[in-house]
């Protein structure tokens, strides 16, 4: 899939950042084709630790259902609806039933270290994934809602293998997808699928922030990756917005010293 021009604005190096990565299609022997019926083969155990972790936390809860219908699933995560600049970054991760992932959880509960090591093992693991982002000029022009289902749509449009069930984070479903979908409220902490997703599509923003931070050093985007911290605030009183900001949220229009950039700055 091409990308947009509103899909994204980091013009961080010569070569223009692809909007979307995905894992590569895998061969028939790896991974069944066809769209739904998927699980023809018993699992091996569970180990020990991945089992404990389910009776703590159910995280597997919602995936054992649907594979016992045998059916594909797919788990959806984003990570930027409310920073004051950058992109809102999906992520849809289709998980192997085989194969539980060590450690997996919410990516909130976990250090940067351990979500990179995840993000790492996620991708080596998974059946598919696929992570994309929608930048702030898209943002502002629709409304970071309608941004973050334009990311979650097109991570689930560049998946494969093809999904029989999608569970997405939150209480909202995403319209305008072909495919079953659940919102499953607490995702990230109640489905192992939505878990995954939300390490791979926050392991990717930080990446992309500590990379903008390098060509606007002087709003410490490596450090907040964005968000409104008192620090940001005050960069941003100090310098006005850079064309990673979303202009339309409050507290990044014009200040004093940058006449021209619409809004006020709170």
């Amino acid at each position: 899939m091409s990308a947009g021009r509103s899909s994204s604005i980091f013009a961080l190096a010569p070569a223009r950042p692809r909007a979307c990565a995905r894992s590569a299609p895998r061969s028939r022997s790896q991974s069944e084709s066809s769209g739904s019926p998927v699980i023809a083969t018993p699992r091996p155990p569970r180990p020990a630790q991945a089992l404990l972790f389910d009776l703590d936390e159910g995280l597997y809860a919602q995936e054992e259902a649907a594979w016992g219908r045998g059916l594909r699933v797919a788990g959806v995560d984003e990570v930027g609806r409310g920073p004051l600049a950058g992109p809102v970054v999906a992520a849809a991760v289709v998980l192997d039933p085989r194969t539980p992932l060590d450690g997996l959880r919410d990516s909130k509960l976990l250090t940067p270290r351990q979500r990179v090591r995840l993000a790492r093992a996620i991708r080596a693991q998974a059946l598919g994934w696929a992570v994309c982002r929608v930048g702030p000029a898209r943002i502002d022009a629709e409304n970071i809602l309608q941004a973050t289902w334009r990311a979650m749509r097109q991570a689930l449009g560049r998946l494969q293998p093809v999904p029989g069930l999608v569970l997405v984070d939150g209480h909202l479903r995403i319209p305008g997808i072909a495919w079953p979908q659940r919102a499953v409220i607490r995702g990230d902490r109640r489905s192992a699928s939505i878990a995954a997703a939300s390490v791979l599509a926050k392991v990717t923003r930080d990446a992309l922030m500590v990379r903008a931070d390098g060509r606007w050093p002087d709003y410490g985007f490596g450090r907040h990756k964005g968000y409104a911290t008192a620090a940001h605030l005050e960069a941003l009183r100090h310098l006005g917005p850079c064309p990673l900001h979303r202009r339309s949220f409050r507290g990044v229009g014009a200040s004093p010293e940058t006449p021209g950039v619409r809004g006020g700055l709170f």
